[in-house]
């Protein structure tokens, strides 16, 4: 999984140049700023990410993915799991599809 392994190459192919991704605290990230946090070897990146509750919708030439993330990461020594509803939405261009927006949202609790 490229979030796992930080694998900067991924995403630069697969995300649209003008790509955004939202969270839950108000903030927005460009591919840009991904990238440089992805290539960025002092940051830690998650030890563990699940996939789950996966709905894909299509609508011609667009897809929604919306499922929930859980992802457990080291924060200040310790072990920390998170949940986090996300929402993926891709467009096919030239017969490839790639992600133009991202938006996640911090979930209490698994359901």
């Amino acid at each position: 999984m490229a979030s796992l392994s930080h694998d900067a190459d991924f995403y630069s192919q697969n995300l649209v140049d003008d790509w955004s991704g939202g969270s839950s605290d108000g903030s927005f990230q460009t591919k840009s700023m991904l990238l440089r946090e992805l290539r960025d070897s002092t940051k830690r990146g998650p030890t563990m990410v699940c996939h789950s509750h996966m709905t894909l919708r299509f609508f011609d030439l667009t897809a929604v993915v919306t499922y929930i993330r859980t992802t457990d990461s080291h924060r200040d020594g310790n072990c920390v799991q998170t949940t986090a509803i996300e929402t993926d939405t891709f467009v096919k261009t030239n017969g490839h599809w790639l992600q133009i927006a991202s938006h996640t949202s911090s979930a209490s609790r698994r359901p």
